[in-house]
């Protein structure tokens, strides 16, 4: 598993702390804005972050797709992202997005900056596909998108060279979503670790630098000695100096909760590549007397040297029905989940053969 790909989904995921100067220059200093290609996913009105993010990413334009009609049956054409001038030039539209969304056009930089609310800046965007032709031209010449473009250009430039207005706040957010992100590459490490070896992660305390704290701090605090990283954060939290130390019980288990997923993921992968593949299902009760299902599938996997027979374990189920029926349908839920064709189960197996067997709520494939 990559650790610095489960990082960065990681800081989308969390809402970094900053230290309080940063956070009184610019609340949202260090938020990763999550920037969608579909403007109509867009926020309606756009803060100085979300606008410089969506501006250094820049339009992207929707090509290779069947377009949806409308109940006349016109839809878009990739050809309106090129306008032809009278002496037969063709200059590209780079400022017209698609929405897959809304079916509709938007102009990238009428949304992006404050203009008046014309059809294509607007929420729901343009998609009268009868009239598009003749609207786009009169958009090319309007003055509320030259002015938009000339400062959609302005500031691309300006952010290419580094030279916007708030360089150096620019420069300081930067600097700090790149220390976040090699603090979540440690943390991660040290979860990946005490999973793969089945240690527990918290103690009778969950403080730094405390007797019986667990395994974790116990290990962020090991890394703090040698790696100047952890130690800088260490001395934040300890000065006070950010708002969050994500290093409790929450984001332990949202990172617990990030690797089993990007593992199910991969594991998933796995069995749709081998195509046939069986069943293991076994119920037991747990200590609050909560019945919980197992489920297990088996493939083979075959490459040039070997045939290797492979067996995930993909979880535990609480089920409040452990009739045939009520199995079948936690497992068929799994498959429809998994994206796993019922056709291609092969082998079933089960701790309660009588009740899958059972004339009335029993199960058979």
């Amino acid at each position: 598993m990559n650790l610095s790909q489960e990082s960065s989904l990681a800081s989308n995921d969390f809402v970094l702390a900053s230290n309080p100067q940063l956070h009184e220059a610019q609340q949202d200093i260090t938020d990763v804005v999550i920037v969608s290609d579909d403007p109509a996913l867009w926020p309606i009105s756009f803060n100085e972050r979300e606008r410089v993010d969506i501006v250094k990413k820049g339009p992207t334009q929707v090509k290779q797709i069947n377009f949806k009609a409308d109940k006349s049956g016109r839809r878009f054409n990739t050809s309106f992202y090129t306008r032809v001038l009278a002496n037969g030039e063709e200059v590209s539209r780079s400022w017209l997005v698609y929405s897959i969304q809304n079916n509709s056009v938007f102009c990238f930089c009428c949304k992006i900056f404050p203009t008046r609310k014309i059809c294509l800046s607007s929420t729901e965007g343009y998609s009268d596909w009868k009239n598009i032709g003749s609207s786009l031209k009169q958009h090319d010449k309007s003055q509320d998108h030259i002015s938009c473009m000339q400062k959609w250009m302005n500031m691309s430039v300006n952010l290419k060279s580094n030279a916007t207005i708030d360089q150096n706040l620019q420069r300081m957010i930067e600097n700090e979503k790149k220390h976040w992100r090699l603090v979540l590459e440690r943390l991660f490490a040290i979860v990946l670790m005490l999973a793969e070896r089945s240690l527990p992660f918290r103690g009778h305390r969950e403080q730094l630098y405390q007797p019986n704290n667990g395994n974790f701090l116990a290990q962020v605090e090991l890394i703090a000695k040698f790696d100047p990283v952890m130690l800088e954060h260490l001395k934040r939290i300890k000065n006070k100096e950010c708002f969050d130390t994500y290093l409790g019980k929450d984001v332990q288990n949202e990172i617990i909760g990030l690797i089993s997923r990007r593992i199910l993921k991969t594991i998933v992968s796995s069995v749709q590549s081998s195509k046939y593949f069986s069943v293991i299902m076994d119920c037991t009760p747990d200590v609050s007397h909560k019945e919980q299902l197992s489920i297990l599938l088996r493939c083979v996997k075959i490459n040039q040297e070997e045939v290797q027979i492979e067996e995930f374990f993909c979880g535990f189920f609480h089920i409040t029905d452990s009739t045939g029926s009520g199995l079948v349908e936690t497992f068929l839920n799994l498959l429809a989940e998994y994206n796993l064709d019922l056709m291609n189960c092969r082998g079933q197996s089960y701790d309660n053969g009588a009740n899958m067997r059972g004339q009335y709520k029993g199960f058979k494939l």
